[in-house]
């Protein structure tokens, strides 16, 4: 296909900075369109400040700006809209770009990362639905999230799913034969590191292991977000020297570097707008085991012994403490785990290709 034959797309939707699941997705949306056709994109997102007035003004106004980027689009003849679904307060945007696209009548596909609105009834949602049942489609996680909207909503609307995309590791690291105070099995934690997404439950699964005489390491990895948890992550290392650490945000060979060393990546997350997570693909990339809390897709994700997703109302660091130690003295067990995180990703990253080409099919059609 020529650049004169390439079909326009209009993207309005949240780029990095900051970089989370959601946008690292959306990003590679745009760079598989970019091979396809012409795309313009709006970032709708606050930046990389902290949340607070500023960024929520500056987000509002990038919304408001959308209007005109729309309006001037349709102009030149665009008439396919890629929007990522927001969550909470965020749904009024979703809400107005949608009017506005059906009264230039685009042809919209909206794209779902959160689970909040899919958990608990949302009208605001349900209005959405309705109003891409001409012509508009939804784009889901997987075929579980997917299945869970539509009973949620009875929707009607037609329905894509295209699983997040994955990075396959080429050299995924290689299992221990054992391991000992000189080779401590070490956890690893990559997020945002805040309360809801576990960064408490990390530590409080080192300390349970810590406190049975098992060896083990902590290394948390990510941006630390909020006072109380950068107390919470300075007295943990203070207390466990060399055991615990909390490394920062991890970008490119750095990050890859990181999950090559992690023995067991930890995922407690409590967080209500949980969907797919990016981290746990990343992890098994590397041969790395998963233990989880199961909300949103992750529990659809995979089985055990790549992934133990265990129900919000357990006891984590106690699961997972004897998991980790069933592991640590029985290795062909984890070795096992360790084969079945690989293959899973290998599987996954094949969902993902087809998922995304009906994508970009319909987004370029």
């Amino acid at each position: 296909m020529s650049n004169a034959d390439k079909l326009p797309v209009v993207v309005i939707a949240a780029m990095p900075p900051p970089v989370t699941g959601m946008t690292s997705a959306t990003k590679h949306v745009v760079q598989r369109l970019r091979e396809r056709g012409d795309v313009t994109v709006w970032t709708t997102s606050g930046g990389d400040r902290p949340p607070g007035v500023q960024r929520h003004v500056r987000r509002a106004l990038r919304y408001f700006l959308a209007i005109f980027v729309l309006a001037g689009q349709r102009i030149r003849g665009v008439r396919h809209l890629y929007l990522v679904a927001n969550s909470g307060s965020g749904l009024w945007f979703d809400i107005g770009m949608l009017t506005v696209a059906r009264l230039l009548r685009y042809q919209t596909t909206m794209h779902h990362h959160v689970y909040a609105y899919i958990n608990r009834p949302d009208r605001r949602m349900a209005w959405l639905d309705r109003s891409l049942r001409r012509g508009g489609a939804h784009v889901f996680l997987s075929e579980g999230m997917r299945d869970d909207f539509v009973e949620r909503y009875s929707s009607t609307t037609k329905a894509l799913v295209a699983h997040n995309p994955v990075s396959v590791v080429s050299q995924p690291r290689t299992p221990p034969s054992e391991f000992t105070s000189d080779r401590p099995l070490r956890l690893g934690l990559l997020a945002n590191l805040t309360i809801e997404k576990g960064v408490g439950l990390a530590i409080e699964t080192f300390e349970t292991l810590h406190q049975q005489g098992v060896p083990v390491i902590l290394e948390l990895a990510g941006p630390e977000r909020g006072e109380e948890v950068e107390q919470l992550v300075a007295r943990a290392c203070e207390r466990y020297p060399g055991r615990v650490m909390s490394i920062g945000p991890v970008y490119g060979e750095e990050k890859l570097a990181y999950l090559q060393r992690v023995d067991v990546m930890l995922f407690p997350t409590q967080y209500p707008n949980e969907a797919q997570p990016l981290v746990l693909l990343e992890a098994w990339s590397a041969g790395a085991p998963v233990l989880a809390y199961n909300r949103g897709c992750i529990g659809g994700m995979a089985n055990p012994p790549a992934l133990h997703a265990y129900q919000p109302e357990t006891h984590f660091a106690t699961e997972a403490a004897a998991q980790i130690t069933h592991w640590i003295n029985d290795p062909e067990t984890y070795a096992d785990a360790c084969t079945a995180a690989k293959q899973r990703t290998e599987q996954m990253a094949e969902q993902t290709v087809h998922g995304f080409d009906r994508l970009i099919d319909r987004l370029v059609a």
